[in-house]
């Protein structure tokens, strides 16, 4: 009877383990952890303001379009008209301030979103609560590079990107309509916020459905050409740039891994494996949800073209005027190409011997190449992880565990990275947020199955059972010792103080600049800054000149952008213009129309830092310049 009870209780405790819904014991870690995001969160977000004032660009094209003004006619934008919908949402009907506390707080919600998500992914394709919060702690941390532009879209495009693997967990063929349309109404959602982030999952989807539905194997043709436009895609993207230093080595590292990657999702894949045309619903909801994102820009005076032709002015700014790519060392890009190479070899003869050692050895080296890249210093992280492990997160795709949601994560790791052309800031991290999820599962899959082939079964079970607690304390140490830091920062800082701050406290010195540069105007004045400070507008309630929310220099603004703002300046009582001294490495200042202009109609009256205060000659009278 003993015996008995005890291997009930054993049988139980299994039970409890494996399910896939966490117990207690997770769910008090996850609060804590969730609890130690959202200070740290907090404290970094309300502790940090860049200078380059990405959140200003932000919260000046949200007033913008609150106003009436004309999008994308008037008013050139990078963004999408989901972008725009989801200003109206968060401002207009959920009443959230316009101002950089508001927008903060948005921004935290994203963030938080982002690595629940990604959390979410790695445990229903585990079922393993601790890798799970492994990847909360973890994912929160790489990508708090958000803390230095509040506002923008990347952590919530990041989000619906790793909802796509979840939508199609555990279905394959089973996928019905509903969930095919859910799927097109997520990459629907996701190109219309950012148009490059919208292709790169479509491509990425397209890559994994279409072995699926024709099966790859029996159709060499389709595999070849999967292959071939795979490998050809990034060179396409970059050719107007390959020129650019760096640039021809972030397009080769990038295609070797789509190129793996198209080879992997193409094995041992039955001809026809969906349910029949359910996949239909795909393109339906991406019908669907396009139509509704164009009928509300249309609705706000936007109509396709209008969308087509600002989308293509920036992106002929940042080819022309914005640009610069990270060195990648010749280690990674020998790494990656071995990679392929390795990937090449498996699908030649996937059910050998040699195969499986691929297998195996592949993941260990990817999972261990990702860990590297977190142990590198910011910004390294990103590139690391980019560089070092995302042509290896193909392994996904392959092995006994694979499914439909495996190959859409591998394949949305690997073309997600594109998404650091032409300009890798922020994007290297959320663009590479999704090889970390890739990595994460990888690992807990050598933990549960390949580990015991190689040591056995119960002991690789006695090493998961020790590592992956070990994994969330190790979550739990990596978020507090950051949050003693940032709090000390913060604590450390002095309130900015200015309309629409909040709790924003930032460096003493500058944030006295701020307040003594605001001072200086009013709300009468018609100001323009020509080094895209547009915060300067909320702070002082000043006028803007030409409704021109620059998002770049303004020496490359159009000609008739540039002639409102002259047209504005000149007619207005109190014109004021705020430059900024260029730093070194940025070079002389252009020439531009609007520049001549102002260095003839205007004079130095007051310098403060770094910022330049500009007025009409002939007023005021006096030629005393003060400095402070």
């Amino acid at each position: 009877m003993t015996a008995l009870k005890m291997e009930s209780i054993a049988d139980s405790v299994k039970s409890l383990i494996e399910r896939p819904r966490p117990g207690l014991f997770p769910l008090v870690f996850l609060l804590l952890i969730l609890g130690l995001c959202l200070a740290l969160g907090w404290y970094l977000l309300f502790s940090n303001f860049r200078a380059y004032d990405d959140e200003g660009i932000l919260l000046m094209a949200s007033k913008l379009f609150l106003e009436g003004a004309g999008f994308y006619t008037d008013v050139k934008w990078i963004y999408g008209p989901a972008q725009l919908f989801s200003i109206r949402w968060l401002h207009d009907w959920l009443s959230i301030p316009l101002n950089h506390s508001g927008l903060r707080y948005i921004t935290l919600g994203y963030w938080l979103l982002l690595s629940t998500v990604g959390a979410t992914v790695v445990f229903r394709l585990t079922r393993s609560a601790c890798w799970a919060l492994a990847c909360l702690s973890l994912l929160f941390l790489f990508t708090s590079s958000i803390v230095n532009e509040p506002g923008h879209p990347q952590s919530l495009i990041a989000a619906l990107t790793l909802c796509i693997p979840l939508v199609a967990h555990g279905r394959g063929k089973e996928l019905v309509f509903s969930g095919w349309f859910l799927l097109g109404s997520l990459l629907a959602v996701i190109f219309h916020i950012k148009v490059n982030a919208g292709v790169f999952c479509l491509a990425a989807v397209g890559v994994a459905l279409l072995p699926r539905l024709f099966g790859a194997c029996q159709l060499p043709l389709l595999r070849t050409l999967l292959f071939t436009l795979s490998a050809a895609s990034p060179f396409a993207l970059m050719y107007p740039l390959l020129d650019q230093p760096h640039c021809l080595a972030f397009a080769a590292l990038v295609s070797t891994g789509c190129a793996a990657l198209a080879l992997s999702v193409s094995v041992s894949i039955e001809s026809g494996d969906s349910d029949g045309s359910s996949w239909l619903g795909l393109p339906v909801g991406f019908v669907a949800v396009s139509t509704a994102a164009l009928t509300f820009a249309a609705v706000n005076g936007a109509y396709p073209m209008d969308i087509i032709d600002s989308l293509l002015s920036y992106s002929a700014s940042q080819s022309e005027f914005y640009h610069y790519f990270r060195s990648y060392s010749a280690y990674q890009l020998a790494s990656a190409g071995f990679s392929l190479v390795i990937a090449g070899m498996y699908c030649y003869s996937p059910d050998s011997a040699l195969a499986k050692q691929i297998e195996v050895w592949g993941k260990c080296y990817f999972v261990l190449a990702a860990g590297f890249a977190l142990l590198t210093n910011s910004p390294a992280t990103a590139q690391g992880m980019i560089g070092y492990a995302a042509p290896w997160a193909w392994l996904l795709a392959v092995g006994s565990s694979r499914s439909f949601s495996r190959d859409l994560l591998a394949a949305l790791s690997i073309w997600s990275t594109l998404l650091a052309y032409p300009i890798p800031g922020s994007q290297l991290y959320f663009g590479s947020s999704a090889v970390l999820v890739a990595a994460l599962v990888t690992a807990a899959d050598l933990f549960k199955k390949n580990l015991s082939g190689i040591a056995g079964s119960i002991f690789s079970q006695k090493i998961e059972q020790v590592v992956a607690p070990l994994a969330v304390g190790l979550a739990v140490v990596a978020l507090s010792f950051p949050l003693v830091q940032a709090r000390a920062q913060y604590l450390q800082s002095e309130l900015l103080s200015l309309p629409g701050t909040g709790a924003l406290a930032i460096e003493p010195q500058q944030a006295r600049s701020y307040r003594k540069l605001v001072a200086q105007l009013k709300p009468e004045d018609t100001v323009f800054t020509t080094f895209r400070s547009n915060s300067l507008y909320f702070w002082s309630g000043a006028s803007l000149a030409g409704t021109l929310h620059h998002a770049h220099d303004i020496a490359f603004a159009s000609l008739n952008e540039q002639q409102r703002v002259i047209a504005d300046l000149d007619r207005a009582a109190a014109p004021v213009v705020i430059s900024r001294d260029r730093p070194a490495w940025a070079g002389p200042a252009p020439q531009a129309p609007i520049i001549v202009w102002i260095d003839k109609h205007f004079k130095v009256v007051k310098k403060i830092g770094p910022y330049t205060i500009l007025k009409p000659k002939q007023w005021p009278p006096e030629d005393e310049i003060r400095w402070y």
